[in-house]
């Protein structure tokens, strides 16, 4: 996110005010950590200004925008990081499905909400689904993310709401 919307959100969701200058040196301290990120975010800037309509997720699903229509910064830079969870996402509900949801009916899929898979489950049977569901998401993620290692955080709690 850009400066202002750092200093509304760092304000909003964390009660911490920050100055645009406090704002900008954080951003600049971030991506000089994250090298990787800031040569993304330049490369994607360059195709952007360039005009491009079309992004790809890193499983080579494309968004393209109408002729009509140019797409922000954000969306270009959002859209191979969302369009890929979201593959992730199905992917990982087709193995649970095969693993977990045909065999054992007590176990129901409630909500799929950008990355989190919201199940209902007995508490007896909490802790072996919630191992199996982050055995599918791995399997889900692991080949198109490889080499990136995958890791996965499940909780179980008592209600859907946390």
């Amino acid at each position: 996110m850009g400066v202002a919307k750092f200093c509304l959100t760092t304000a909003k969701k964390h009660n911490i005010y920050l100055s645009k200058s406090e704002a900008s040196q954080f951003r600049q301290k971030f991506f000089l950590l994250y090298k990787g990120v800031a040569a993304y975010h330049r490369r994607i800037r360059r195709v952007w200004q360039a005009g491009t309509r079309v992004s790809y997720s890193l499983d080579g699903r494309r968004r393209v925008w109408s002729k009509r229509t140019r797409p922000t910064l954000n969306e270009l830079l959002n859209h191979p990081i969302q369009g890929t969870n979201a593959t992730i996402i199905k992917r990982a509900i087709a193995l649970l499905d095969s693993t977990l949801l045909v065999t054992v009916p007590q176990v129901k899929l409630i909500l799929v909400v950008h990355d989190e898979i919201v199940l209902e489950v007995p508490r007896k049977l909490a802790d072996r689904v919630a191992r199996c569901l982050t055995k599918c998401a791995v399997e889900a993620a692991r080949p198109i993310l490889a080499p990136i290692p995958v890791e996965v955080e499940v909780k179980v709690l008592d209600s859907w709401g946390g």
